[in-house]
């Protein structure tokens, strides 16, 4: 197993290579709505301090366009020389969106395969999936996201590798920890990651593999 970070232009970094002594992957915010993120200038930092390098695509399934997200992922990713194939993110809508609407699942199932399809083409290789069991489970437990690596989320006192859903049988990447998580009588149920050389709380990541399985992870879920 090997740590990473992932990283928007909501964090603050203060020490490159305060986070390589922990971290050997970090995976930063490509682009939202469009709109490239601020935290790719971080890119050449990322690389001279001897990290693994991705990015993810913050996907708004309802009214981004597949084709286009997946040229917009595909090019920032050769712009800022990454190692690690991009990560679609997938967590919004809400996930009530979707009860009751079997026709939201199959418009976002189809987007999500459209997706998956234009990036193959333009990489030779599957993006990786970031997501939440309950989010996925809400658009109705599809597996046509199963060739592709899985970036779950899913917070826990300790790291037990999850899966289960959507034709995985365990994740690649888990997000395990992140924002302190409070229940509702504000007791700290997980506490906020923590990563030398980053301020404040931090997503902080688990890859089941070594460096090089991390790089060509696209190529091993063909």
């Amino acid at each position: 197993m090997i740590n990473g970070i992932d990283l928007s232009s909501w964090n603050t970094v203060t020490d490159w290579k305060q986070v390589a002594s922990w971290a050997q992957f970090v995976i930063l915010k490509g682009a939202e709505n469009g709109i490239p993120d601020k935290c790719l200038s971080w890119a050449p930092d990322v690389r001279k301090n001897g990290m693994a390098l991705g990015i993810y695509i913050f996907a708004h399934p309802f009214r981004d366009n597949p084709y286009k997200l997946a040229q917009q992922a595909w090019d920032l990713e050769r712009k800022y020389e990454c190692t690690i194939p991009s990560a679609l993110d997938l967590e919004s809508p809400e996930p009530k969106v979707f009860i009751g609407q079997p026709h939201n699942q199959k418009f976002v199932s189809s987007f999500i395969l459209n997706y998956i399809e234009a990036y193959y083409k333009l990489s030779v290789q599957n993006p990786i999936i970031y997501t939440g069991k309950y989010w996925w489970k809400a658009i109705g437990d599809p597996t046509i996201a199963s060739c592709c690596p899985l970036w779950c989320a899913q917070y826990s006192q300790t790291i037990t590798r999850p899966g289960g859903f959507g034709g995985w049988k365990e994740c690649d990447i888990h997000q395990y920890r992140g924002n302190v998580f409070k229940n509702t009588e504000g007791k700290i149920i997980v506490p906020g990651g923590r990563c030398p050389g980053v301020v404040g709380d931090v997503d902080l990541n688990t890859f089941y593999g070594t460096i090089d399985e991390l790089n060509f992870i696209g190529q091993r879920h063909l």
